[in-house]
């Protein structure tokens, strides 16, 4: 029984939500099976607590009293119940959005001929749609104009039609959806490498380019957004997203206003990996920016990434006090059960930055590092610590583990080739002697032409 799909979706449903299924299953136009509704019965009362009670001899003795046990009989009962909670889930979810509720009722009067009621509806869809300029916005207002449409067809008039509409509003949804998933894609490729084929994309990018879309901010944000990730060295287009994330960020649901504002922020992160050390102040902005607009967190979490991103921006532009004031403030948002581990790697990093070497080692050794990225930046403050302390052996050692562990992952992406670098270079440091110049300088120049590499401006300070 636990095992089964019905047991585990059973177990997805809330309190208010088994209230609900409760009305259903007992309702005749749902269910007329007895045995379906003492099975719910039965779940509802043990499935929370799991246990013997959930045996299938005993389930089948509860939901078929007195008759003897058969596995087929209870499998019937299991599926009947299965497809009462798939409606449930179905009525749910259409009626969480009153737009689509009004929709489904203006389609079904069209088509029984009732137009003025047909009219009514489709006017209480149109006040229900939503006023968010998202690409869904621009496919709920296709979907109206289709059915005001596919109505004048019906009853044959002529004249205007709002083809025109019709036809704008499914191209800015359908621009707006491509570029979005576009940058999701561009965003993935990073991290693996992996080739994708888009059909239409280079025509939509045309399209923008040459004009069209203008006042579509969907359209707009999501061009940008991609063409930044494509150009790195032309800085126009992510100027031109952060200036229209800032006048249109609450245009857009929540979910859909982080990723824009962590495309912006990824851009940033990849030029100073680059070694533009003046897009420091702009990450640490967008970061607070979408801290005070509360689009960073979800349902009031932070995630454990974001939080050390945050922090790390904040170090790079010595804002101290915001830095450990941000620690404790959200702490309460992190996740509980990485809560604790996050705050002391961050913590840690907050000392380190400090050159507080002592109490960031001591917590380091604290921290349980399940995370990839957690374990690369642990060992690259290692890496420093150990060699700013002359501990030469730990050093070496250190970095025969940490190349170790990079090429055993395959999944790190550019983070990876940004510690390899990290890692390589530092040994030549420790092998070019002080009073070789010629040396040095040639170091200095390969630390300035690698592009992928992290603590560029430490390995050069070390140099010097």
């Amino acid at each position: 029984m636990e095992k089964s799909p019905l047991f585990r979706t059973f177990l997805t449903l809330e309190k208010q939500e088994r209230r609900q299924l409760r009305k259903l299953v007992r309702s005749p136009f749902f269910n007329q099976r007895e045995d379906v509704v003492r099975l719910f019965d039965h779940l509802d009362k043990y499935a929370d607590a799991g246990g013997t009670q959930l045996g299938k001899a005993k389930t089948f003795a509860k939901v078929f009293p007195g008759q003897p046990y058969d596995d087929a009989l209870l499998r019937y009962a299991m599926s009947f119940l299965m497809q009462n909670i798939r409606e449930f889930l179905i009525w749910t979810e259409v009626g969480r959005s009153e737009f689509e509720r009004q929709m489904h009722l203006a389609r079904n009067l069209r088509r029984r001929g009732l137009d003025d009621q047909f009219q009514r509806a489709l006017d209480q869809a149109e006040a229900s749609a939503s006023q968010l300029l998202n690409a869904d916005r621009h496919l709920q207002l296709f979907e109206l104009q289709s059915e005001r449409y596919n109505a004048a067809i019906r009853q044959q008039r002529r004249g205007e039609m709002g083809l025109q509409r019709l036809a704008n509003e499914f191209a800015n949804y359908f621009a707006a959806n491509l570029l979005r998933q576009a940058c999701g894609i561009a965003t993935h490729q990073s991290m693996t490498n992996q080739e994708y084929h888009i059909p239409l994309l280079a025509e939509v990018l045309d399209k923008v380019d040459a004009g069209e879309f203008a006042g579509v901010p969907a359209v707009q944000l999501y061009f940008h957004a991609y063409r930044a990730q494509q150009t790195l060295d032309h800085e126009a287009h992510f100027r031109a997203l952060t200036a229209l994330l800032e006048t249109h960020w609450m245009d857009f649901p929540t979910d859909e206003a982080r990723d824009l504002f962590l495309l912006a922020i990824n851009f940033c992160i990849k030029k100073i990996n680059g070694g533009v050390a003046v897009f420091r102040r702009d990450v640490f902005d967008l970061y607070r920016s979408g801290l005070e607009k509360e689009v960073l967190l979800t349902g009031g979490v932070i995630s454990p990434f974001t939080y050390n991103n945050v922090l790390n921006s904040a170090l790079l532009v010595d804002e101290w006090d915001w830095a450990a004031n941000f620690l404790e403030t959200f702490k309460p948002c992190l996740p509980e059960a990485e809560r604790e581990n996050t705050y002391h790697f961050n913590l840690a990093n907050l000392y380190f930055r400090k050159n507080d070497y002592a109490r960031a080692m001591a917590l380091l050794r604290h921290v349980e590092f399940k995370d990839k990225l957690h374990n690369l930046d642990a060992r690259r403050m290692l890496l420093r610590m150990y060699f700013e302390t002359g501990e030469t052996d730990a050093l070496e050692s250190l970095l025969d583990s940490f190349e170790t562990y990079i090429r055993r992952q395959k999944d790190l992406g550019y983070h990876g080739e940004n510690y390899l670098n990290l890692i390589r270079l530092t040994r030549k440091l420790l092998q070019a002697p002080a009073g070789e110049k010629d040396a040095r300088k040639k170091l200095t120049a390969e630390i300035l032409e690698t592009k992928a590499l992290a603590e560029r401006e430490w390995l050069l300070e070390k140099i010097r």
